[in-house]
């Protein structure tokens, strides 16, 4: 349940602080291939954009599409953008989390949110 690069409604409680909460759509960023030995899931969250975020390199924005279909999201169907927050990596159930799957995105944008989560982490580029 849940490949790299697809967009899944993801419960995220409970949560604590400045993490992202509640039930919303999140990236897998988990190998495939490493997949089947467990069931959690790399996820980074999804959530509104924001003008200011465009001064943020680990958020990632994202316009709705037939292909993604976060015009599913609040946001999304009023055809406003989202935003990928790659400062947001974590391991999740893919089990116990994951609700219903929304969409896919392209490698493009997936190689895009881990180069931007691997700058935060104090990489120049992803270690593959």
């Amino acid at each position: 349940m849940g490949n790299r690069g697809e967009i899944w409604w993801v419960n995220l409680e409970p949560s604590a602080g400045a993490e992202q909460k509640k039930v919303r759509p999140c990236v897998v960023l988990s190998l495939d291939t490493i997949q089947p030995y467990n069931a959690l899931r790399i996820i980074v969250p999804i959530t509104k954009w924001k003008s200011n975020f465009a001064r943020a390199i680990w958020m990632i924005r994202v316009n709705p599409n037939k292909t993604n279909r976060l015009d599913q999201t609040e946001w999304g169907k009023q055809g406003k953008a989202s935003a990928i927050d790659a400062f947001q990596v974590r391991a999740v159930d893919s089990t116990h989390r994951f609700i219903k799957k929304i969409g896919i995105l392209p490698d493009s944008v997936v190689d895009d949110i881990i180069i931007a989560a691997a700058i935060c982490m104090g990489y120049p580029k992803p270690i593959i």
